[in-house]
């Protein structure tokens, strides 16, 4: 493998201070505390029409109550980085500003919209967040074989599938020693909407038996097989925890799921910092909550030729994928695991290597502005 790595100086162009953290915020100019680095001043530069608003993070699924943005602007340009697009606020907005042009940039494929005056345009920002996550935690880290545990599956703020996902490892091999668990009972009482789907019955047994297990017991208690650390979770670090630096494959329980969500199916998987990590600490990854998230990765040149089937990845459906993750769950806890890792090094270390690579920025850069001259030439 003839990778170049990319050296911290190079991180600096692409990073900014994200010193916004959570805030929504709108802006008529460019500037350097709005957007995140040069790269995207010069994609978005290129879309302003007559008067134009830039606008940041404005609405996802969560938002309540939704927020108004002023009406007397020729063109909007939504930038959304951060969580799922809002879907439903987007089509209200859409059908109130008529006269107006709308633009979204998201990370998911361009596509058509139902409405003429409003265009989906892709913007891969994963660049940003591992450049960030390189140069902030990274630089010292220093990928091990072997790895001392088979699976981690980590799980802070509870949804649907983080729970039955947990709820299967913990009734079935809370006593293995290879098994990294952890489990947050949710003592912020924060509700995700598809927790509700946990309250009903669905007609599968084995879907149903983990529901029961969540309401008899999972809900109950937290689970700590990894030192439990406020907010461990939700930040870029990967490197102190064993988790990610000494577990061979990791399930990778993002919250968002296209189905449970929104009535509007949302176009492609929703990753954050959780797949992000594991990977960055070169882990195999099992995804959990949606689908296409191998073939989208692979995508942008990473490699998953696993030995466990991967076709659950496929299926659309959420129950039916979900019982398939079990059979995978099962399978993969029968590898031995000195084996297993013969089997796995060569993707874990070429998409190791490969995120490290200017070779991957470039890329990414690329399908960026590629989508924002297509849209240039056909708006």
């Amino acid at each position: 493998m003839n990778f170049h790595p990319v050296h911290l100086t190079l991180c600096n162009e692409s990073l900014a201070q994200e010193a916004l953290g959570e805030t929504h915020r709108y802006s008529e100019h460019l500037t350097e505390n709005f957007l995140v680095s040069l790269e995207k001043r010069k994609l978005l530069a290129q879309l302003a029409d007559g008067k134009t608003l830039y606008v940041l993070n404005w609405v996802w699924p969560t938002t309540v109550p939704h927020l108004y943005l002023p009406d007397h602007y020729d063109t909007y340009v939504f930038f959304q980085y951060r969580e799922p697009v809002d879907w439903a606020w987007f089509d209200q907005f859409v059908q109130s500003h008529t006269t107006q042009k709308i633009i979204l940039l998201a990370p998911l494929p361009s596509s058509a919209t139902p409405y003429k005056n409003f265009q989906l345009i892709e913007h891969q920002y994963s660049p940003h967040y591992v450049s960030r996550a390189l140069c902030h935690y990274g630089a010292d880290y220093k990928f091990k074989w072997p790895r001392r545990y088979l699976v981690s599956s980590l799980a802070n703020k509870p949804s649907f599938f983080k729970t039955l996902i947990t709820a299967y490892f913990h009734k079935n091999y809370a006593n293995r020693d290879d098994l990294i668990l952890s489990w947050n009972i949710n003592k912020n009482k924060e509700i995700c909407g598809s927790l509700r789907c946990l309250d009903t019955h669905h007609g599968r047994p084995v879907l149903d038996k983990m529901c029961e297990y969540y309401q008899s017991t999972l809900k109950n208690i937290s689970i700590s097989q990894e030192p439990w650390v406020h907010n461990h979770y939700e930040i870029n670090d990967w490197t102190t925890s064993r988790a990610y630096t000494n577990t061979l494959i990791n399930f990778t329980n993002e919250t968002f799921s296209q189905r449970q969500e929104n009535e509007r199916i949302f176009p492609g998987p929703q990753l954050t910092e959780k797949t992000r990590k594991a990977l960055l600490a070169g882990c195999a990854i099992v995804p959990v909550g949606m689908p296409g998230v191998y073939d989208y990765l692979k995508r942008f040149g990473l490699k998953f030729e696993y030995p466990w089937s991967c076709e659950f990845d496929s299926v659309v459906g959420d129950l039916d994928r979900m019982q398939q993750l079990f059979t995978v769950v099962d399978e993969i806890m029968s590898y031995d695991l000195y084996g297993i890792q013969q089997q796995l090094k060569d993707s874990v270390e070429y998409n190791y290597y490969y995120l490290r690579d200017i070779a991957y920025i470039n890329l990414m850069q690329e399908i960026n502005q590629q989508a924002v001259d297509q849209y240039l030439h056909n708006p």
